[in-house]
């Protein structure tokens, strides 16, 4: 599911909650961002 249409689903708001909006988009730019955050820890 593209970022763009993560606000439009129950569950996705959810998790998105849950996880304080750290989410990123399976692709190589989404997986290296996360790393990043990760990396900042």
């Amino acid at each position: 599911m593209p970022p763009r249409a993560w606000e439009y689903t129950y569950s996705t708001t959810l998790i998105r909650e849950i996880i304080e909006e750290r989410m990123y988009p399976m692709t190589m730019e989404g997986l290296e961002t996360a790393m990043r955050e990760l990396a900042k820890k």
